[in-house]
């Protein structure tokens, strides 16, 4: 008897690692696993899949009242911060989940899995309904590579690559609509989108990194190095040149306001979470820092890798278990 593996088991790859992994005892007793951490009881295929456990994470996002997980059975588990219920569960798994400050909308871009499949649809959704706001199809050779959402959930900004190397970048409204602002083959850095709305910052690939500033989709100003970050204040957190091994901060004009001794590893993976006028969580370094001192003002001894701050802790991945710690 021959099966179709449902999503959660499925090859992601030609990569061996990425394969399926098959082990029975018995016809009665055989299991299946998959790259993404996924374990599949092989009979239950006869009706529903059932798991053990979910798989391994595939993304995270993290807000005041709400937590987004991308699990590695082929789902997207939403909770509630507040007392930390399963709140929903979406069907797919994505490979990039964003959260609005209120928990509001989620935006997410699809994992394009099985092998072969080219869905990298990016979607905003309405929460706690699960209703679609609006969706961006990209199935082809033409796929969105980054979102970023913005403070307010207003606001959605994507990176698009076409063949043979187009990158355009654009924001819209996450209801869809005109596109409000556009660059093409500037580069391929993340959008980063200002608390209030009326900001962005698009660094190009050059090395050393320039960063373009908008006010109100029109250029105003520029900067050098990469951008890493928006604060509350409508100020810029960057890289400095050369060698972009340190922190310092812009204002909307373009002017260096501060060098801060952040680490030199600080926001090099991962989108950082504005907490405060002067806190920041960074997910590669898996710390939350002072802006101004760049001192630590939150670590765990738990050997672990990229997170987010959902309610009053910080969630992260250690040991193929995701981990709460309060801040």
């Amino acid at each position: 008897m021959s099966y179709t593996p449902p999503l959660g088991v499925t090859t992601v790859g030609s990569s061996p690692a990425n394969r399926l992994a098959y082990a029975a005892l018995s016809a009665s007793q055989w299991v299946v696993g998959s790259g993404f951490g996924a374990v599949l009881d092989g009979t239950s295929l006869a009706g529903s899949p059932r798991y053990f456990g979910y798989g391994g994470v595939q993304a995270l996002a993290g807000s005041g009242p709400r937590l987004a997980i991308s699990t590695g059975i082929g789902t997207t588990i939403v909770f509630d911060t507040s007392n930390w219920a399963q709140q929903l569960t979406l069907p797919d798994a994505y490979k990039q989940l964003a959260l609005s400050a209120d928990g509001s909308v989620l935006a997410t871009r699809a994992l394009a899995v099985p092998q072969g499949v080219t869905d990298y649809t990016v979607t905003t959704w309405s929460l706690p309904s699960a209703a679609v706001i609006n969706t961006w199809p990209y199935t082809g050779s033409t796929i969105a590579t980054d979102i970023t959402l913005s403070s307010s959930g207003a606001l959605l900004g994507q990176v698009i690559t076409s063949p043979p190397s187009t990158v355009m970048r654009q924001v819209t409204a996450v209801s869809g609509g005109p596109v409000l602002w556009s660059d093409t083959n500037a580069g391929s850095q993340p959008i980063r989108l200002s608390m209030d709305d009326t900001l962005i910052a698009v660094s190009s690939d050059s090395n050393p990194a320039g960063t373009n500033i908008y006010q109100n989709d029109a250029f105003f100003s520029a900067a050098p190095g990469l951008a890493v970050t928006w604060l509350a204040n409508d100020d810029l957190l960057a890289t400095s040149v050369p060698g972009q091994t340190n922190r310092v901060i812009y204002n909307s004009a373009g002017i260096l306001q501060q060098t801060t001794p952040l680490p030199s590893a600080f926001g090099m993976a991962g989108p950082v979470q504005v907490l405060g006028a002067d806190s920041v969580y960074d997910p590669f370094t898996n710390r939350i820092y002072s802006v101004t001192t760049g001192a630590v003002t939150w670590s765990t001894a738990t050997q672990s890798y990229g997170g987010v701050v959902a309610g009053s802790n910080v969630v992260f991945v250690a040991n193929s278990q995701v981990v709460m710690q309060p801040f």
